[in-house]
């Protein structure tokens, strides 16, 4: 399969429909559109562009640097969209974005997948990017209420400290909440998921030549090891910010 630039622009014609309708129906979303396209198109090819020479030079060192750069820039923006302190965190985030990732991608490449050669760029850095993806998403809303719930009951946690309780004993309803709110976003959108977004990606590896059961096959598997990474990253990142850092 080869797209060329000519069937890429013949591609984008499709936008048309929408905008003509936006345009003529007075909808104040053309500018937005555009915008919104134009943005998501130059950030898509640009990372093309990157992604396209780590491959090209299939260097073990640089796609390994190149899954550090992930769980950076990951971490960074899991971090902003939270609303908390970059200081305080980015180190932990890292640490438990970037461990969970690489041993749940290195362990679907050998262990699921038979993959010979797991350090590979054409293996190592889709499936970290689709871990690291699906580990920010539902890592927001986990740390937010970890954090959060510890600042609006300060005083029960300072109670049961001045009463003898471990940092860790006097944080776990704190961390039973976020590593609740770390599963729910995933338990409450997998049914839909499967008429929704599931079929686009099964459809995908089709498309790309892969069988058809061994395309669901990796569905699934994919599904599982996000859900599974995201409540083992946060729990990672609680206990590495509450036993290193300042903040419980």
């Amino acid at each position: 399969m080869q797209i060329t630039i000519v069937s890429f622009l013949l591609g984008l014609l499709l936008i048309a429909a929408p905008l003509y309708l936006f345009n003529y129906y007075r909808v104040d979303f053309l500018s937005a559109a555009l915008e919104s396209l134009l943005k998501f198109v130059a950030c898509i090819f640009a990372m093309a562009i990157f992604v396209y020479y780590v491959m090209k030079i299939d260097s073990v060192v640089l796609n390994i640097c190149f899954f550090l750069l992930m769980a950076a820039i990951t971490s960074a923006a899991t971090i902003r969209r939270s609303r908390l302190s970059m200081q305080q965190l980015f180190l932990p985030v890292f640490a438990g974005f970037l461990g969970v990732a690489f041993l749940y991608a290195i362990y679907l490449l050998m262990v699921s997948m038979h993959v010979g050669r797991p350090f590979d760029a054409r293996w190592l850095i889709p499936m970290g990017g689709v871990l690291m993806g699906g580990i920010m998403e539902t890592s927001i809303a986990a740390l937010q209420s970890y954090y959060k719930g510890i600042e609006r009951h300060r005083q029960l946690y300072d109670y049961l400290l001045g009463n003898g309780a471990t940092p860790a004993e006097a944080s776990r309803q704190f961390v039973r909440r976020a590593l609740q709110k770390s599963a729910l976003p995933l338990l409450k959108v997998m049914p839909q998921m499967v008429v929704c977004v599931c079929p686009v990606v099964m459809w995908a590896l089709i498309l790309g030549g892969m069988p058809v059961f061994s395309a669901a096959a990796l569905q699934v598997l994919l599904l599982v090891a996000v859900f599974s990474a995201s409540v083992l990253s946060v729990f990672v990142v609680l206990t590495i910010a509450r036993r290193f850092f300042s903040q419980p």
